[in-house]
């Protein structure tokens, strides 16, 4: 299991599938990756990718088709949260 999350994050830098390395980032919990596309290249992201390493016959847990799902069905949002200072 570890050297697999230890592949899993060495991914962007060891195959070509689309997205610049630098603008991916590696969460491995419940979605391996999210793609910035453009954050490093531009400074100007025009595309966020979820992304899931799989291999060999490995198949997408629950979790992870239930994310696949609200992405598909556009439940995908925004939030900024402030902290305030306690005076």
């Amino acid at each position: 299991m570890y050297i697999g999350k230890t592949l899993e994050h060495l991914a962007p830098a060891t195959v070509k599938w689309g997205h610049h390395p630098r603008d991916c980032r590696f969460l491995s919990e419940p979605i391996d990756f999210i793609a910035f596309d453009g954050l490093f290249t531009k400074d100007e992201v025009s595309k966020i990718t979820f992304i899931e390493a799989k291999s060999g016959n490995s198949k997408l847990s629950q979790r992870e088709k239930s994310i696949k799902n609200a992405v598909e069905k556009g439940e995908v949002y925004f939030e900024e949260f402030r902290l305030e200072s306690q005076n």
